[in-house]
C-alpha cells in the first residue's frame, strides 16, 4: 500500500493551511505564490524537496506552468510516482470578501480561479480543493471559453465530467478552529476513485473553543509589552492618546458607544472630528472571552480594523495569539533564523511583523487543512487496499488488526468477515456510491431531524451524512440491522469518526421487515438493504407479513418502507425499474415525486454481479428530476411523472422515443423460454438441431458455427418440444442487437432465444425485419435502460415488442 501521499499548492501565501499536510506526512511537489516574502517563510519550514519547487511567480503565465509542469515529470522520473494525488488552490479573494469594502472590477482577479480549473484538468490529481471566502460559487469570472459565468457554474462544467465535486460552506469556529471564519471549501474527487467521495474529506464539527480556553494562559501585556520567554507574544505599540478610546470599553463594545468626548477622531486643520462610517459597528471593538474570536483580516495590526482588541488588555492581539486563534503550530517558522538567539527583538519585529500578521490574517487555518489531510490520507489508503485486497487474505488481515485506525478499512474487514461467516445479502457499499446518492439531499429543518437507516450493516452512509446534517441543531439517527455482532462493531468502529456532538445514534438489533416502525415520522431514511432471495420459511413469512409474492429482499425492505419518511434515499437492484416481480411495489412509489436517479451499473461492486442504481424520493418535491448514469456519463433532467410507463420505469426516455412508441401496436406478443435444455443435454450431432442466439443473422438467415452448432436426438422430454416443427417467430435473448426470424423446420431453440406467439393467432401481419433495425434496437435499450445483465425478455419488457401499427 502506498504510503507516499503528494500534493501542489498554488497561490499559496506563507503555506500555513498547507503546512496541515505537511504535518500529515503529504510530500509538496510545488507550490506556487507570487510573493517572494511568503515563498521565503514556505521555505524556512522545508516545504518542498528540491528547490525547484518553489515557483515565485504569476501562475497564469504559461513559463511559470511550464516550471510546475516539469517538476511533475521530475517527480515522476525520480520518486516513482504516476499522478498527483491533490492540488489546492486558495486564489485571492479581495473581489469577493466582505471584508473588501472598497471593491473594484475584481473579475480578472477572480479569474485566477480559472487559471486553476486549466491546471487541474492538464494535471488530473486524484483530489482538488478549493477554499474561498463565502460568496466564492457565486462570484463571477472570465471562464476558458472567454465567457462570463459563475465559478460554481465554471468549476462543474470544467471538470465535473472527471470528478465528483461538492461544495459547503462552513464557519472554521465550528471546526476546532478558535476563530470564526466563514468560507467555502470545494472538493472534487476523481471519479476513478470507487472507494472515495469529497463528502469523506470535509471535517467533521466539534465543539467551539473560546478565547478563553485557547489563549487565556498566555501572559497579559502591558502597552509596548514584550514576554520575555516569547519573542512573538508582544503587545503592538499605537499612538498614546487611542488608549483612553479602548480602556473602559467592555467586552463585545466598541469605542464608539462611548461619550462624545472619547470617542475616536482624526486632527482636520488642527480641530478634532470625530470618525464615522457605514463600517464602525466592530472597529475599534473589544473581543470577548468566552466566544470563539472574531474573524481575522489581515489589518489585525490596527484598533481601527475588525475586532482585533484583546479582551482583557488594551492592545490588538499579538502574533502568538493570533497563531493560535489561526490554528498555526508553533512548530511553524517565520523564518530560518533561530528566534531563540535574535537579541535585538524589536528590530526583528519591526523587519517581520506586518508580514507575519499579513500572511495570518490571509491565510487557511492550519487545522482545517490538517483535517482535510488526514481525511484524504485515510481514504486513499483505503482505496489502495481495496485495488489490492485479495479475499484469501481477509483472515489474516483480520486477525493481524492492523488498520485498526482507519475506519473504512476495518468496517469493510469487518463486514467482509461477517458476511463469509454468515451469508446475509449483503454487500460494502463504495463511498463513491454513497456520494452520488446523498449529495442532492439537503436538510429542510435545520432545529432536529430524525433519521432511519435499516440494514446499517457496518454504517457506509454514516461517515457522508455527518457532514451533510452537521448543522442541525439536534439529530437521531435510528440505525437497525438483524445482526448484533454488526452493531457492536459498529459502536465501536464509530468511534474512529469523532462524533459530532449535535447526533445522537440508537442502536436496535431486530430484523426490519418484523420490526413495529410505531409512527411513520422520520425525516429521512437511507439504505442499502440486502439483496438476494429469503431462505427457508423466512419467504413464507415476509410475503404473508406483506401480502403479495415478491421473492427478494430488498423488495420488502422498499414495502415496508413505502410512507415511512418524508425522503427516503436507497441503493437497489436496477431490475426493480422494469422487473414484473416488482410492478406492486413500484406503483406505491409512484405517487411521491423523485429528486433523483444514479445509474451505476456494475463496475461500483467488486465481485457482486448486480446492477445498481439509487433513488431519492421525497415527498411534495416540485422541481424536476435528476437522471444520471455513471456507465455513459450522462445526466438528464426529467419532469416528474415521465419516466413511468404502462409495465416499467424508462430512465432515458425521451421525445424520439415517444415517438416511436406510438408507432407501435403494443402488448401483442406472449413468449415461451426454454428453462430445461443444458450443455449436458447437448450433442455435437442428432437428429434435432438446437438453436442458439449467434445462429441468427440480422438477415433472419440460419447460419453453422463450427464448434457452437449442437443437437439432441430426442426432444420429447422438454416442453419446448411442442414448438417442433411449427409455425413460430424466434427472437435472440439477452442482446440489444435484436433480430427475429421464422424458427426452421426440425429445429428448437434453447434458452438464448425466445419464441414469440402472436396474442391474436396471425403471424403473418408480424414484420420481422422491424427488430433488426437501428430505430428497434435503440428503443428497446431504453425499454431496458440500458441494462448490461437484465437484457431477457420477461413478462414486462415483451408487452414493447410490438408490431408497426396499420397505417
Amino acid at each position: 500500500m502506498n504510503n507516499k501521499y503528494t500534493y501542489i499548492s498554488l497561490f499559496s501565501g506563507a503555506g500555513i493551511g498547507c503546512y496541515g499536510f505537511q504535518e500529515n506526512g503529504f510530500e509538496c511537489i510545488a507550490t506556487n505564490e507570487l510573493n517572494e516574502n511568503r515563498i521565503m517563510i514556505q521555505k524556512a519550514n522545508n516545504k518542498c524537496k528540491y528547490e525547484s519547487g518553489y515557483i515565485c511567480g504569476d501562475i497564469t503565465l504559461d513559463e511559470n506552468r511550464s516550471i510546475l509542469y516539469d517538476e511533475i515529470e521530475r517527480w515522476k522520473k525520480n520518486e516513482n510516482i504516476n499522478r498527483v494525488d491533490v492540488i489546492i488552490a486558495t486564489p485571492p479573494c479581495q473581489g469577493m470578501s466582505t471584508a473588501n469594502y472598497k471593491k473594484a472590477d475584481e473579475q480578472n482577479r477572480n479569474s485566477l480561479v480559472v487559471s486553476a480549473i486549466k491546471i487541474i484538468n492538464d494535471i488530473k490529481p486524484r483530489i482538488f480543493l478549493f477554499e474561498n471566502v463565502k460568496a466564492f460559487m457565486n462570484t463571477m469570472c472570465t471562464d476558458l471559453d472567454g465567457r462570463d459565468k459563475l465559478i460554481s457554474q465554471s468549476i462543474l462544467e470544467n471538470l465535473s465530467g472527471e470528478y465528483n465535486i461538492y461544495s459547503k460552506i462552513i464557519n472554521f469556529k465550528d471546526y476546532g478552529v478558535p476563530s470564526s471564519r466563514p468560507r467555502t471549501i470545494v472538493i472534487g474527487t476523481s471519479k476513478q476513485l470507487l472507494n472515495v467521495s469529497p463528502l469523506n474529506l470535509f471535517p467533521i464539527k466539534q465543539e467551539e473553543i473560546t478565547l478563553r480556553k485557547a489563549i487565556g494562559f498566555l501572559k497579559p501585556l502591558a502597552y509596548g509589552e514584550c514576554d520575555e520567554n516569547d519573542i512573538y507574544h508582544f503587545a503592538r505599540e499605537y499612538p498614546r492618546y487611542m488608549q483612553e478610546w479602548i480602556s473602559d470599553i467592555k467586552e463585545g463594545q466598541s469605542a464608539f458607544q462611548n461619550n462624545e468626548n472619547i470617542k475616536p477622531y482624526k486632527i482636520i486643520n488642527g480641530k478634532k472630528q470625530l470618525l464615522r462610517s457605514a463600517h464602525l459597528g466592530n472597529k475599534f471593538r473589544r473581543l470577548f472571552w468566552d466566544k470563539p474570536g472574531a474573524c481575522i483580516t489581515t489589518r489585525n495590526d490596527q484598533l481601527a480594523s475588525q475586532d482585533t482588541i484583546h479582551p482583557s488588555d488594551d492592545r490588538v492581539l499579538s502574533i502568538r495569539e493570533l497563531m493560535i486563534l489561526m490554528s498555526i503550530p508553533n512548530t511553524f517558522k517565520w523564518t530560518n533564523q533561530d528566534v531563540s538567539t535574535i537579541n535585538d527583538k524589536k528590530k526583528f519585529l519591526r523587519r517581520n511583523e506586518l508580514n507575519i500578521r499579513r500572511c495570518i490574517g490571509e491565510a487557511v487555518p492550519t487545522k482545517i487543512m490538517a483535517d482535510i489531510a488526514n481525511n484524504i490520507k485515510e481514504m486513499l489508503q483505503f482505496e489502495d487496499f481495496i485495488n489490492t485486497y485479495k479475499g484469501s487474505d481477509l483472515k489474516k488481515l483480520f486477525n493481524q488488526n492492523l488498520f485498526k485506525d482507519n475506519f473504512y478499512i476495518k468496517a469493510f474487514l469487518e463486514e467482509e468477515y461477517l458476511k463469509n461467516r454468515k451469508s446475509t445479502g449483503s454487500f460494502y457499499t463504495p463511498q463513491s456510491v454513497v456520494f452520488n446518492a446523498l449529495k442532492n439531499y439537503k436538510p429542510d429543518n435545520l432545529q432536529s431531524l430524525r433519521i432511519l437507516e435499516p440494514a446499517v450493516g457496518l454504517g457506509a452512509f454514516l461517515p457522508q451524512l455527518l457532514r451533510i446534517i452537521d448543522e442541525v441543531q439536534e439529530v437521531v439517527i435510528d440505525v437497525i440491522d438483524i445482526s448484533f455482532s454488526a452493531l457492536e462493531t459498529l459502536k465501536e468502529s464509530i468511534k474512529l469518526l469523532k462524533w459530532p456532538p449535535n447526533v445522537k445514534i440508537n442502536y436496535i438489533c431486530q430484523d426490519f421487515l418484523k420490526y413495529d416502525l410505531k409512527d411513520n415520522s422520520y425525516d429521512l431514511v437511507v439504505t442499502n438493504p440486502p439483496y438476494g432471495k429469503p431462505k427457508g420459511n423466512e419467504l413464507k413469512e415476509y410475503r404473508k407479513l406483506f401480502n403479495n409474492k415478491s421473492n427478494n429482499l430488498f423488495d420488502f425492505f422498499m414495502q415496508k418502507l413505502e410512507g415511512s419518511a418524508k425522503e427516503i434515499i436507497c441503493i437497489i437492484p436496477k431490475t426493480f425499474l422494469m422487473a414484473a416481480d416488482y410492478e406492486e411495489t413500484r406503483k406505491k412509489y409512484e405517487k411521491y415525486p423523485i429528486v433523483s436517479v444514479n445509474d451505476f451499473g456494475v463496475k461500483f461492486f467488486k465481485r457482486v454481479f448486480v446492477e445498481i442504481i439509487s433513488i431519492h424520493f421525497k415527498k411534495d418535491y416540485k422541481d424536476d428530476m435528476i437522471v444520471e448514469s455513471m456507465i455513459n456519463k450522462k445526466k438528464l433532467v426529467q419532469k416528474q411523472g415521465y419516466i413511468y410507463h404502462d409495465k416499467g420505469w424508462l430512465l432515458y426516455r425521451d421525445e424520439w422515443f415517444d415517438k416511436f412508441i406510438e408507432s407501435l401496436q403494443l402488448d401483442y406478443f406472449t413468449f415461451f423460454r426454454d428453462r430445461q435444455i443444458t450443455n449436458k443435454h447437448l450433442l455435437s450431432k442428432g437428429k434435432i438441431r438446437v438453436l442458439k442466439s449467434k445462429n441468427i443473422l440480422d438477415t433472419g438467415e440460419i447460419i453453422n458455427i463450427d464448434g457452437y452448432d449442437a443437437y439432441l436426438d430426442n426432444v420429447d422430454n422438454f416442453l419446448v418440444s411442442k414448438f417442433l416443427n411449427k409455425k413460430c417467430i424466434i427472437m435472440p435473448n439477452f442482446t440489444y442487437n435484436t433480430r427475429a426470424t421464422m424458427l426452421p423446420c426440425n429445429c428448437i431453440p434453447n434458452g438464448s432465444i425466445v419464441i414469440l406467439i402472436p396474442k391474436n393467432g396471425n403471424i403473418n401481419e408480424v414484420a420481422l425485419e422491424l427488430y433488426a433495425t437501428e430505430e428497434f434496437r435503440k428503443y428497446y435499450a431504453i425499454i431496458k435502460n440500458n441494462a448490461k445483465f437484465t437484457l431477457n425478455i420477461d413478462s414486462s419488457s415483451i408487452y414493447y415488442i410490438g408490431v408497426k401499427k396499420n397505417d
